[in-house]
């Protein structure tokens, strides 16, 4: 199976999904506790400071059409209130609006009386505006919904599920969202497809600092594209976002941070559980951080990753450079790696991981590997080249087991010259086609910067950083 497998499979629900698509007083709360420091890391604080966008308390402000219309990025709709922010959902005009918020938003009793809530419908009306957090927190959001597949609703696929359900060509920064649950059942034909605790469906949009803290993103039935922070963020990018403490539970495409992304970096997926609740080959891609086409100065740690098939430590991007996996599991029955399940070279297209690090429990039955499960090629089209080296710079010292039994395996199952590699090693020039290529290392010998394949890579504050022979990446999430 080649990597595009699952690209494909992808772009045929989103056709689907664009015929069969269906369509949805609080007062202020008391303040958190003023005692409460906000910066301790996981930006709990209460969000009571004010700046001069802020000054002047509008909380009792309905605003109009001509509000969000008139609205930029340096003149917002100031938010202050719960009633202010789901005033937004079903409102057309507010889905051209730029947004910032005041104060921490409380949802924490607003679901008894409104059980359906979030702001854009997939593909008719998505927010194209802006959100600036301000570095305040969305508290409490809670989304509940159940889907049936019989009689006239069969065969629908319901698309787009967050406190955003779609957003196009919009930005959202700074932003914490926090004890948000967004839980799905369907039953019959019924699916879930895209959500995530922030935004479900995103086409073009922009996400940088954002922390998303003990989410609840879980479907029980089928759910497809299910993520910590966005289900599907097609021709977009992330920087700086972080999950941790959560839990995201689907069928497939189920990952720590979110999918389809063009690049996630410095990004951060913490304390995880990742789970897939579908059966056989209906489980499959299912990662710590993401299914996109890049990832970069980004870890995942502590997560535990369980699928099917196609389970991986980080994701399932093309591309991996500055990737740190350490701590937690990646469990599965086949196609089972610390960093990717699979890596192919398709018709000489080189898709290059360099400078990455695993250190994870791994297991499975079949191509299980420490940082790569499945490793291979296609038949080059016009005598283009497989050969040329797509891992570079990279070693692992994650602990493996397949169909029971520990093995030292850097790569599961090698499908190129019909060699398995069955030892730890990293490969200081290339990974290349020769055993001979292969170099064995200990343990200790990794936990020196000056010896290779670290003596190659990038050291500095915001870069890698080696304490004490632990690696890390520590700009990595969301940032204070």
């Amino acid at each position: 199976m080649k990597r595009t497998f699952l690209h494909e499979a992808l772009v045929g629900i989103l056709a689907l999904s664009l015929v069969n698509c269906a369509k949805e007083d609080l007062s202020m709360t008391t303040d958190k506790d003023p005692t409460s420091i906000e910066g301790n890391g996981l930006g709990e604080g209460n969000g009571r400071d004010e700046d001069s966008l802020c000054r002047i308390n509008k909380e009792t402000i309905k605003y109009t059409s001509a509000d969000y219309i008139s609205s930029t990025p340096s003149k917002p709709i100031e938010l202050w209130t719960a009633k202010q922010f789901a005033a937004l959902a079903g409102n057309d005009d507010a889905l051209v609006g730029h947004l910032a918020l005041c104060r921490d938003i409380e949802f924490a009793g607003w679901y008894s009386s409104h059980p359906f809530f979030k702001i854009g419908e997939f593909s008719t009306k998505p927010f194209v505006g802006s959100l600036n957090g301000r570095k305040k927190a969305i508290r409490n959001f809670r989304y509940e919904v159940e889907y049936t597949g019989v009689g006239p609703t069969y065969g629908i696929i319901h698309t787009g599920h967050g406190i955003f359900g779609m957003a196009k060509g919009a930005s959202f920064h700074d932003i914490k969202v926090i004890d948000a649950t967004l839980h799905f059942k369907t039953n019959g034909s019924a699916n879930i497809q895209a959500a995530g605790s922030l935004l479900g469906y995103g086409d073009s949009v922009l996400l940088s600092n954002i922390l998303a803290l003990r989410a609840n993103v879980e479907v029980t039935g089928s759910g497809i594209s299910i993520g910590g922070l966005v289900g599907i963020a097609q021709n977009s990018k992330a920087s700086h976002v972080e999950v941790r403490d959560s839990s995201v539970k689907g069928t497939a495409i189920i990952n720590g941070i979110g999918s389809a992304l063009n690049e996630i970096t410095y990004s951060l997926s913490k304390n995880n559980q990742v789970l897939s609740t579908g059966t056989g080959t209906s489980s499959q891609a299912i990662s710590g951080i993401g299914y996109v086409q890049k990832i970069s100065w980004s870890k995942a740690q502590d997560n535990t990753v369980a699928g099917y098939r196609y389970v991986s430590g980080a994701g399932e991007g093309s591309e991996m450079q500055n990737v740190l996996v350490t701590g937690g599991t990646v469990s599965g029955v086949k196609y089972v790696g610390g960093l990717i399940s699979q890596m192919y070279c398709d018709e000489g297209v080189i898709n290059p991981i360099r400078n990455t690090y695993t250190n994870v429990s791994v297991s499975g039955m079949e191509a299980v590997g420490g940082h790569i499960g499945l490793y291979g090629y296609e038949q080059p089209a016009n005598n283009q080249s497989c050969d040329e080296p797509r891992e570079h710079q990279s070693f692992t010292t994650s602990q493996v087991k397949e169909n029971g039994v520990s093995k030292p395996a850097y790569i599961g199952t090698f499908n190129g010259n019909g060699v398995d590699k069955t030892a730890f090693y990293f490969d200081p020039q290339a990974f290349g086609m020769d055993p001979s290529a292969v170099s064995i290392q200990s343990a200790d010998y990794f936990k020196n910067a000056n010896n290779a394949p670290m003596n190659t890579w990038e050291f500095a504050a915001d870069k890698w950083v080696m304490t004490n022979g632990t690696l890390d990446i520590p700009s990595a999430g969301y940032q204070n």
